[in-house]
């Protein structure tokens, strides 16, 4: 496994990732995946590479909903980068309650839809269009993915309420109700 590890990170320095490129976001992930089962607990040095892993997808435009551009990303594409950023949203709110910290990105700087309820077995990179979504009653990945999306949401709005410079106890005690 360090062998691993040393060459990823090989690779993602060889490729420039922070030019970003074909799969340096979810290359990225790979490796903070790994960082988080090598460390104890959560440390400040993985909401850093948090923050870089961001900033990447946000610049290669993850944070926008693949639709929005017709005819850049196939249907495939356009999956893998909303389970991407499916992946990413609730896991910068996370990280940011635990630290303490602004998260990355709020509602209004998104627009990606959350992934759908498919199966990878559903998905294949030449598909002309993506089937429709599995019903929300048959379990999936995806299902589980889709319900942490919506209480990230959530969270997220009372996190952003608890660190606002302005807020007061009482604007609090209403979220909370």
């Amino acid at each position: 496994a360090p062998i691993y590890h040393r060459e990823l990170v090989q690779c993602l320095q060889l490729g420039n990732y922070l030019q970003g490129g074909p799969f340096v976001v979810e290359t990225l992930l790979h490796y903070m995946a790994i960082e988080m089962l090598r460390r104890a607990d959560n440390s400040m040095d993985l909401w850093h590479l948090l923050g870089v892993i961001m900033r990447v997808a946000i610049m290669m435009g993850y944070h926008r909903d693949p639709d929005n551009f017709p005819g850049t990303f196939t249907p495939f594409e356009s999956e893998m980068r909303r389970r991407c950023w499916g992946f990413l949203y609730p896991v910068d709110i996370m990280f940011s309650f635990q630290f303490g910290t602004p998260r990355t990105i709020r509602e209004d700087d998104h627009d990606t839809r959350p992934p759908r309820n498919l199966l990878d077995s559903d998905l294949y990179e030449d598909m002309p269009e993506l089937p429709p979504p599995r019903p929300h009653t048959e379990s999936t990945f995806v299902v589980f993915m889709q319900a942490r999306w919506q209480l990230s949401r959530a969270f997220g709005a009372i996190h952003d309420l608890r660190l606002a410079p302005r807020t007061n106890v009482d604007e609090l005690r209403r979220a909370e109700m």
